[in-house]
């Protein structure tokens, strides 16, 4: 048996296994933990529970840690962003995938290019006018 989390990076989205470590954690709280596409603000969706060794892909991926109220003001800022920019026509219909990471808004397009926005740079320069 081998001791995980169940973290979920969208409201419906598929639920990830990750190590806890030595850290006991809750159903509800968030998480950073590390994926396939950097380093990702998630939802603990299953607290810390055992699970068949068969069920999990090793080798875990462990959690860096929790979420702070930082993280979660930057997650927010993600978020409005993320809905701007699809009000702003950025992403068509299956052109492109939106991803925040971190101060980060990064857009992947299906035809090879990438964009990323810099939030606090982005933030600084509105500002100013």
């Amino acid at each position: 048996m081998t001791k995980v989390i169940g973290v979920r990076f969208r409201k419906a989205g598929k639920v990830y296994y990750f190590s806890p470590g030595e850290m006991e954690i809750k159903t509800g709280e968030y998480v950073i933990v590390e994926t396939a596409r950097g380093i990702e603000y998630g939802h603990v969706v299953l607290g810390t529970h055992e699970v068949d060794d068969k069920k999990v892909i090793q080798p875990l991926k462990p959690v860096i840690r929790m979420a702070t109220e930082a993280d979660e003001e930057i997650e927010k800022r993600n978020k409005i962003w993320y809905i701007i920019n699809i009000s702003r026509g950025l992403r068509t219909e299956n052109s492109c995938k939106l991803y925040s990471v971190f101060s980060q808004l990064v857009v992947y397009f299906t035809y090879g290019y990438v964009f990323v926005i810099d939030m606090d740079r982005y933030e600084k320069y509105n500002k100013k006018k």
